[in-house]
């Protein structure tokens, strides 16, 4: 391959991974850098998830006798975009099976989290919008789960979603501050 910026001046010059010590150091350095970047800032995201199906059969809730698609409400590995046909309002229509009586429900809410805070940057939806649209199962869930604070330094806080969903302390922020990735990290 021609090489660029990788030491080969232009010229012809091909690389073997196993006994290239600067390419071995990039790339775990490139590794751990992702993993600190997007895991700590962006895994929030994902744990929010936590009703998320995932089709590959690893990220399920356990399977129980009277809930054979498995219980969401039991802890289990949640696996990363494992909430999208959730958040789109799809799971039903690519063949997901609900799990249990919340999570047609449940996706109303989260769409209706998103589509508001598309709408107005505000994930709070319009209490008169969502009454006038009878969205009750909405309506219902925003009251017993209170507003969607936004972040404060003070106290940093994140919506879980669940059935409640709840306000709660940012979960990991010990560990990606062991990462040198502390919540001030972009400050």
């Amino acid at each position: 391959m021609l090489g660029g910026g990788n030491g080969c001046n232009g010229q012809e010059c091909s690389f073997d991974i196993a006994t290239n010590q600067t390419l071995r150091v990039f790339n775990t350095t490139t590794r751990l850098v992702t993993d600190a970047l997007f895991h700590c800032f962006n895994q929030f995201t994902a744990y929010a998830g936590d009703r998320g199906y995932n089709s590959n059969g690893v990220c399920l809730p356990p399977v129980t006798v009277t809930h054979p698609n498995g219980v969401p409400e039991l802890e289990y590995f949640k696996c990363h975009a494992g909430g999208m046909s959730v958040t789109f309002g799809n799971w039903a229509r690519v063949g997901l099976p609900a799990r249990d009586q919340y999570d047609k429900p449940y996706t109303q809410v989260v769409v209706d989290y998103w589509t508001s805070f598309a709408r107005n940057l505000n994930s709070n939806p319009d209490v008169e919008y969502i009454h006038i649209r009878e969205y009750w199962d909405t309506l219902s869930q925003i009251t017993v789960s209170g507003p969607w604070e936004a972040v404060k330094t003070s106290a940093p806080a994140m919506m879980e979603l669940q059935w409640n969903s709840v306000m709660v302390p940012f979960p990991d922020a010990k560990q990606c501050a062991v990462l040198g990735q502390s919540l001030d990290a972009l400050l």
